[in-house]
């Protein structure tokens, strides 16, 4: 009986052994993959100067509405939801911590929410796009773009907080490069690249890039992590 359990004891010791051998060739196998990628800096949330108009709140709930309707009683709508109905938690960069917004949820938005011509056509279309609190809010960075038309808005959606941002001479909105911090341990982060079609009010996303945690300037990676 003994002789078994002594058996038993050795054999699980040497897959622990053979795993923790196993583990730092995979460790190694990955460093030297990486040193021979690409670098990166970890790109900074910034607040982006969009070429906006002057609007009263009012407008700007009046356009909400217009651009986000209510669902009937049995349908649910996240959007909609998102806007109008939700509790919400923002971000402290300098406590570096989350707190429940207790002022009306709604117009807390619209201190983010931007109003100007983005495919010039002589309308003022608009974004949302707030630093943290609504990659809080869906555990992940997706912004809304929404486009007047003669049949109402159309909303675009885009990932990636916003690093780059590029206007014609008319400001009509022409490029945008943004950043998807990693999610849920996957040890990769993505960088998209777009281009916006005025004419078919479309934003293509013409490249996708996906990058590793491993390939980031330690020194330039943001060490807290709003969500």
């Amino acid at each position: 009986m003994y002789r078994i359990y002594i058996i038993f004891f050795l054999s699980v010791c040497t897959n622990i052994c053979w795993g923790q051998v196993d583990f730092n060739k995979i460790e190694k196998l990955n460093d030297s993959i990486c040193n021979s990628l690409t670098k990166y800096e970890y790109p900074k949330r910034q607040a982006i100067n969009f070429p906006s108009v002057d609007v009263s709140d009012k407008y700007k709930i009046k356009e909400l509405h217009r651009a986000i309707p209510k669902p009937s009683r049995d349908d649910y709508d996240g959007i909609y939801d998102y806007y109008f109905v939700s509790h919400l938690s923002d971000y402290n960069p300098i406590t570096d911590s989350i707190f429940p917004v207790k002022s009306n949820v709604t117009s807390y938005k619209l201190k983010d929410t931007y109003f100007f011509d983005i495919n010039g056509d002589g309308k003022l279309d608009f974004i949302h796009y707030p630093l943290y609190y609504k990659a809080i809010w869906f555990d992940r960075d997706v912004y809304d773009i929404f486009i007047q038309t003669e049949n109402g808005y159309k909303r675009i959606s885009f990932n990636g907080f916003i690093v780059d941002i590029k206007f014609n001479e008319k400001g009509v909105l022409s490029e945008m490069k943004t950043f998807q911090p990693e999610c849920c341990a996957s040890g990769f982060t993505m960088f998209f690249y777009y281009k916006f079609d005025a004419m078919k009010n479309e934003l293509l996303n013409t490249k996708t890039e996906k990058v590793l945690n491993c390939q980031f300037n330690p020194d330039s990676i943001i060490i807290h992590n709003p969500k």
